[in-house]
């Protein structure tokens, strides 16, 4: 047997060569995100003691026109008592490219956030946040920002995987004013279909010192309509202190809908940290301060719910206090109180520590 190992040893030297070249290749266009959220659930007497942790490991890699994003989630759950649960699961994974210089095309698993996120969001609030499986086209051009959307909603809850939703966003900015236009239609898999619509305006007056808001919210099903409209106005102080005040009507059927940045009546506390979506014919004034010195954060909003039909009227409070320890971690405490739903009131506490490295 004869063995040229002069010519071999060229072979795997022009072998090694070209694979350490894509290997730095590679690992040039790779980057790699640790995002870590301890957070201890303080509610009531503070006696509830729930501890979630939510970890969350990214990667991406690609080249000019195309990438390749893959996340994880590991979360942890603990009570007094208890060993504590441990699970895990993909949060994103998705593919993209860009289609002729036309439009960037994204398929896979995604975190979706349109508009003011009232029809349609990622919940980064819950340790659980909602994804959706399916396809996406971004179109940017000078007219406007497009984007067509057909998914699957993952959310995890029983019967609503079978939900589809086939979407177009479209955005623009006119110097001191943005627009936002979302059109959603959903069906259940099984011939329910409902359409959800939704225009956000912006203006900022006064050399930016006092910015107005208008959302206009409709969902309409067969017959039945329901709608939800917010005014709002932000004048900004300094560029320390800010005040802000807005009011959110609702229609004579209410407003609510699954996958969004709002829950559903009291359990919103819990699943979106918010005050959610109300009830029939409900008006929500909100009144708000925010102030920031240097590394703490201060804010707090007063909710007032009143109701033309029974004369009623609820409170809801939030405060909110946040410190940077460093430029990779932050401690928040969220204290939020409502008589919405009992008479005596309820109270939420949340500590969150956030790392990321």
């Amino acid at each position: 047997i004869n063995i040229n190992f002069k010519k071999m040893n060229n072979k795997l030297r022009n072998i090694l060569t070209l694979s350490l070249a894509l290997l730095s290749t590679v690992s040039f266009a790779q980057s790699f995100d640790l995002d870590s959220r301890t957070r201890v659930n303080m509610h009531g007497d503070n006696s509830m003691n729930l501890t979630e942790q939510r970890t969350t490991v990214s990667t991406s890699m690609g080249g000019e026109s195309w990438g390749i994003h893959l996340s994880s989630d590991v979360n942890f759950m603990h009570q007094d008592g208890t060993n504590g649960v441990l699970t895990a699961g993909v949060y994103e994974a998705y593919a993209k490219t860009n289609l002729f210089s036309f439009a960037d095309m994204t398929i896979g698993r995604q975190a979706w956030d349109f508009g003011s996120g009232a029809l349609i969001g990622s919940n980064q609030w819950n340790a659980v946040r909602t994804t959706r499986d399916g396809m996406l086209f971004d179109i940017d051009n000078d007219l406007v920002d497009l984007s067509l959307g057909y998914s699957i909603y993952n959310e995890g809850s029983a019967g609503e995987e079978d939900w589809t939703y086939t979407l177009i966003n479209a955005a623009k900015n006119f110097g001191d004013i943005t627009a936002n236009l979302l059109v959603i239609q959903q069906n259940d898999g099984m011939g329910d279909e409902l359409t959800a619509t939704g225009l956000d305006l912006g203006y900022s007056a006064m050399g930016g010192a006092l910015d107005l808001s208008l959302g206009m919210n409709r969902v309409s099903m067969g017959d039945d309509e329901m709608e939800m409209t917010m005014i709002g106005a932000t004048y900004n102080i300094s560029d320390d202190l800010s005040v802000s005040a807005s009011q959110t009507t609702y229609g004579e059927q209410g407003f609510a809908l699954l996958g969004t940045n709002l829950g559903n009546g009291q359990d919103s506390w819990l699943t979106h940290g918010n005050l959610g979506y109300l009830g029939a014919d409900d008006e929500q004034l909100s009144i708000g301060v925010d102030y920031n010195m240097g590394g703490i954060d201060l804010s707090y909003t007063m909710h007032t719910i009143t109701n033309a039909n029974n004369d009623d009227e609820y409170t809801a409070s939030e405060l909110m206090v946040g410190y940077s320890l460093n430029d990779n971690a932050a401690l928040a405490l969220k204290y939020a109180t409502s008589d919405l739903y009992n008479v005596d009131g309820d109270d939420y506490m949340w500590l969150t520590l956030s790392v990321t490295p």
